[in-house]
Protein backbone atom coordinates (compact mmCIF):
# COMPACT_ATOMS: atom_id res chain seq x y z
CA UNK A 1 0.00 0.00 0.00
CA UNK A 2 1.32 3.45 -0.88
CA UNK A 3 0.80 6.48 1.28
CA UNK A 4 -0.87 9.42 -0.44
CA UNK A 5 -0.26 13.09 0.18
CA UNK A 6 -3.54 14.88 0.86
CA UNK A 7 -1.97 18.33 0.47
CA UNK A 8 -3.88 20.34 -2.12
CA UNK A 9 -1.74 21.00 -5.18
CA UNK A 10 -1.99 24.09 -7.35
CA UNK A 11 -0.51 24.69 -10.78
CA UNK A 12 1.67 27.82 -10.97
CA UNK A 13 2.55 29.05 -14.46
CA UNK A 14 5.81 30.96 -14.66
CA UNK A 15 6.91 32.98 -17.70
CA UNK A 16 10.05 34.94 -18.30
CA UNK A 17 13.42 35.24 -19.98
CA UNK A 18 16.22 32.81 -19.20
CA UNK A 19 19.48 31.55 -20.61
CA UNK A 20 18.85 28.51 -22.82
CA UNK A 21 22.13 26.58 -23.13
CA UNK A 22 21.11 24.78 -26.33
CA UNK A 23 20.40 28.16 -28.00
CA UNK A 24 23.45 29.76 -26.40
CA UNK A 25 21.31 32.84 -25.83
CA UNK A 26 18.48 34.25 -23.72
CA UNK A 27 14.96 33.37 -24.84
CA UNK A 28 11.37 33.40 -23.62
CA UNK A 29 10.51 30.33 -21.56
CA UNK A 30 7.68 29.13 -19.35
CA UNK A 31 7.05 26.40 -16.81
CA UNK A 32 4.06 24.86 -15.06
CA UNK A 33 4.93 23.88 -11.49
CA UNK A 34 2.70 21.74 -9.24
CA UNK A 35 3.03 22.88 -5.61
CA UNK A 36 1.05 23.32 -2.41
CA UNK A 37 1.75 27.08 -2.24
CA UNK A 38 3.58 29.91 -3.99
CA UNK A 39 6.71 29.65 -1.81
CA UNK A 40 7.07 25.96 -2.66
CA UNK A 41 6.48 26.69 -6.36
CA UNK A 42 9.34 29.23 -6.40
CA UNK A 43 11.62 26.73 -4.63
CA UNK A 44 10.83 23.99 -7.16
CA UNK A 45 11.36 26.39 -10.06
CA UNK A 46 14.75 27.49 -8.73
CA UNK A 47 15.87 23.85 -8.41
CA UNK A 48 14.58 22.63 -11.76
CA UNK A 49 15.00 25.61 -14.12
CA UNK A 50 18.00 27.85 -13.63
CA UNK A 51 19.47 30.96 -15.24
CA UNK A 52 16.39 33.22 -15.23
CA UNK A 53 17.06 36.84 -16.18
CA UNK A 54 13.49 37.73 -15.23
CA UNK A 55 10.53 35.55 -14.29
CA UNK A 56 7.12 35.85 -12.70
CA UNK A 57 3.92 33.95 -12.04
CA UNK A 58 1.32 34.61 -14.74
CA UNK A 59 -1.40 32.09 -13.77
CA UNK A 60 -2.47 30.02 -10.78
CA UNK A 61 -4.70 27.06 -11.66
CA UNK A 62 -5.33 28.61 -15.06
CA UNK A 63 -6.51 31.95 -13.64
CA UNK A 64 -4.47 34.97 -14.73
CA UNK A 65 -2.60 36.78 -11.97
CA UNK A 66 -2.98 40.54 -12.24
CA UNK A 67 0.32 42.36 -11.85
CA UNK A 68 0.30 45.62 -9.90
CA UNK A 69 1.77 48.60 -11.71
CA UNK A 70 4.87 50.12 -10.11
CA UNK A 71 5.39 53.81 -10.26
Amino acid sequence: MTETDNTAQNTYTFQGIRWIPSYRDFDHDDADIEAANEKEAWAILSKTMKNWKSVGITHINGVEVKQEANG
